[in-house]
């Protein structure tokens, strides 16, 4: 420091950027004034600030557009095409749904076969395409109902009553997924499909078929624990342990359609957990997303999904759901 300096203060100092002279005594005079007037100063974050960046605006932007790029493509899928929304639409779709509609175009299938065979030896038995989509409404409602009429069994006996119902709704189904909204149970131009339909479901429920429905038989309490005597269920092996897990789990949560026990997860999206109430009792909780009953989808958006419980079972614990579950999980 030259001798011929003014006095300096420790709190003052100067120092150069390229373009401009910044004293901190002025900084510090600015900032007191503030304080005198009761204004909070607030500090500049300006990364492009002449003092502390040497970035430019151009640059800024540039880097800015590469992150919102980044950002956006972790944000949205991968663009589809046409074939993978179809696909998308088509694995949502009930499997059992699906099953039906093929198994019911395979029956029409093979009828129109048949009667085509007979034609040969009538000439006026009428014949029928197999290319329901391209026909008018009035082919379809004439077609369909000698379809009703005549169809049976790979034996030859009746369907059930229920059985034409659901052959006539699943080729319904066929013609909505193809784009053909043809309504067979309500449109006028089915009243003649209708009448023969009804007519024969009356006529084969008053021959006695279709009035005892399959169902499977009740699980007795007795039963249930000659299994668990007998070795059927327990969690000494691993495919024992899974089998009783699986049973307890649909007896318990009333799991109905098979469907629904393959749905069921690990993991953080698991729709099980375990859970304490307030008496300090373990249980298992089950929350519904989806169910034969429940997709998820729009008409079933307002739906309260399913919520039950399974208690320990403190008196045979080595038939408790909860420590079924919790071994299974200790050993997944």
């Amino acid at each position: 420091m030259s001798s011929d300096s003014e006095g300096v203060f420790l709190t003052q100092s100067t120092f150069t950027t390229e373009n401009t002279v910044v004293d901190t005594d002025e900084i510090l005079s600015d900032v007191l004034d503030l304080q005198k007037e009761n204004i909070t100063p607030r500090p500049n974050f300006n990364i492009l600030s002449e003092m502390f960046s040497d970035i430019s605006e151009d640059e800024m932007t540039e880097i800015t557009q590469v992150v919102e790029e980044v950002e956006t493509r972790r944000r949205f899928a991968i663009p589809m095409q046409d074939g993978d929304l179809k696909k998308n639409v088509a694995g949502e779709s009930c499997v059992n749904t699906e099953n039906k509609t093929k198994w019911a175009l395979k029956v029409f299938d093979s009828w129109i076969e048949q009667r085509l065979i007979q034609s040969k030896n009538n000439e006026k038995l009428k014949n029928f395409p197999n290319n329901l989509l391209d026909l008018p409404v009035s082919d379809i409602n004439e077609a369909l109902t000698y379809f009703v009429a005549e169809v049976r069994n790979k034996n030859g006996e009746e369907y059930r009553p229920n059985t034409l119902y659901e052959l006539i709704i699943s080729i319904q189904h066929y013609f909505r997924q193809n784009g053909r909204f043809v309504n067979i149970l309500d449109d006028t131009e089915f009243a003649g499909l209708r009448g023969v339909l009804d007519a024969r479901m009356k006529n084969l429920a008053k021959q006695g078929l279709g009035i005892n429905k399959k169902q499977a038989e009740i699980i007795t309490e007795e039963q249930e624990q000659l299994m668990w005597e007998k070795g059927v269920l327990g969690t000494d092996t691993p495919e024992k342990l899974l089998n009783t897990l699986v049973y307890q789990l649909g007896l318990n949560f009333a799991l109905r359609a098979g469907q629904e026990h393959r749905n069921l997860r690990c993991g953080p999206y698991s729709q099980i957990t375990v859970k304490q109430d307030s008496d300090g009792k373990t249980y298992l909780k089950y929350r519904e997303d989806v169910s034969k009953t429940n997709a998820g989808g729009l008409l079933h958006r307002k739906v309260t999904p399913k919520v039950t419980r399974a208690y320990e079972n403190t008196v045979l614990p080595d038939q408790c759901p909860v420590k079924i579950y919790q071994k299974f999980m200790s050993l997944r």
